[in-house]
């Protein structure tokens, strides 16, 4: 989008509301409030903003009715959704890591690099009540002869998620730049 077109009252306020706000005020909005404002970030091009935004509303709530309630299952989701919202050029797959041998999402940059991350579990995969206890991943390189060369890895708790969400930062920011 064009926004050199826009007025400069709305540019400014695109860019104020783009800013560190999200970590200080958006546990204070209701879901209907930080929705709003995260379709119009997202409207004027913003996504990274507009998932920041949710990502950080999410710490609030805490009622399980609540539309952004963070469990560690959406909890990767928020996170992943403002590291792709502010590096576009990342393409996010959930896959089955027992059939194509990455991980439950592979983060890809083009096609000779990935960034696999597996649920790590309290049972086994086939085990209807098993929950999710951390978060293995896994930084991987095409090699030679195509085949896919480990250059890093880290696993961390499900309440925990700063390890692996710094070790994607920064492999994205290294992969695809800043």
């Amino acid at each position: 989008m064009n926004t050199t077109e826009l007025p400069k009252e709305l540019l400014w306020f695109l860019e104020v509301w783009s800013g560190d706000l999200a970590g200080d005020l958006a546990t204070r909005l209701n879901c209907s409030e930080v929705d709003a404002l995260a379709d119009l970030l997202r409207f004027y091009g913003r996504d990274g903003a507009a998932a920041e935004w949710i990502n950080h509303h999410s710490y609030g709530d805490d009622d399980p009715d609540d539309r952004h309630i963070r469990t560690p299952e959406t909890a990767i989701g928020y996170e992943l959704a403002e590291l792709i919202g502010y590096h576009p050029a990342l393409e996010l797959a959930e896959e089955d890591p027992e059939t194509f041998g990455a991980g439950h999402l592979v983060l890809r940059a083009g096609d000779d690099d990935r960034f696999a991350i597996t649920e790590r579990t309290d049972k086994p995969a086939d085990d209807e009540s098993r929950e999710i206890v951390g978060w293995a991943w896994s930084e991987q390189q095409r090699g030679a002869e195509g085949l896919w060369v480990e250059v890093g890895n880290g696993q961390t708790e499900a309440d925990d998620l700063e390890p692996l969400m710094l070790a994607a930062w920064q492999w994205a920011t290294r992969v695809v730049g800043s």
